[in-house]
């Protein structure tokens, strides 16, 4: 099984014009930079994956986002 991370960015680079954002950063999978992603203030967490089809998912926890990245890759 890969190893799938969530690395966090430094919250000044968060767009303050977009105030639902809570938290934004990388996505690794076994230390591969493979997308971004987002926490927002209605508790839903996305991540745009580099994966050739620009996939975005999108989901309820940070819990079930890092399993459906796993998922679409195939981890």
């Amino acid at each position: 099984m890969k190893k799938i991370n969530l690395l966090h960015n430094d919250p000044e680079v968060i767009d303050p014009s977009d105030p639902s954002l809570r938290m934004r950063g990388s996505i690794e999978i076994d230390g591969d930079d493979c997308g971004k992603w987002e926490q927002h203030d209605d508790g839903t967490w996305t991540a745009a994956l580099i994966t050739g089809d620009e996939t975005v998912l999108r989901a309820d926890g940070k819990d079930l986002l890092i399993s459906m990245i796993a998922d679409h890759c195939r981890c």
